[in-house]
Formats: structure tokens, sequence, C-alpha cells
């Protein structure tokens, strides 16, 4: 799961895609993302279990531009 807080997110939505690797050399993508405009407070986004040691998350602009502002990313996994 990746927990994404975005400055002026209350404000905006703003489009982004992740992606992990095992060896900082090749990345698979896990999608592209929106966020919903309504918050500043962090957004759940489910990316299925995966096994990485490198996260990489491009930014491609917001409904209102092109400057993305991300707060804080975290991300975690669920024990089952």
């Amino acid at each position: 799961t990746a927990l994404i807080a975005l400055y002026l997110g209350d404000e905006r939505s703003q489009e982004f895609g992740i992606e992990v690797s095992e060896n900082g050399v090749d990345y698979t993508s896990l999608g592209r993302f929106h966020s919903n405009g309504t918050t500043t407070d962090f957004e759940a986004f489910d990316l299925g279990k995966q096994k990485a040691r490198y996260v990489r998350v491009n930014f491609f602009g917001t409904s209102t531009g092109t400057w993305n502002s991300p707060s804080e990313i975290v991300f975690a996994s669920k024990e089952r």
C-alpha cells in the first residue's frame, strides 16, 4: 500500500505512477493513480502484493497544472 499526502490535495487532484525494482535497474510499473482532490491527509493506494527493494514514483501533473507537490509518501505492507 502506498500512503501519499499531497500539498493542496484538497484543491486539486494529482496523477502519478509507481514502479518497483529488485535491482534498481529493471523496473515494473504498478500503474497510474489519481488522488481524489479532496484532502491533504494521506490517501491509500493499493499496490497489490509486491516485493521490492527500490520504489520510483513519477508525477504527471495536476488538475490545475504541471506542478506536483507530494508532502509525504509512505510504503507499508500488511502482515496476514
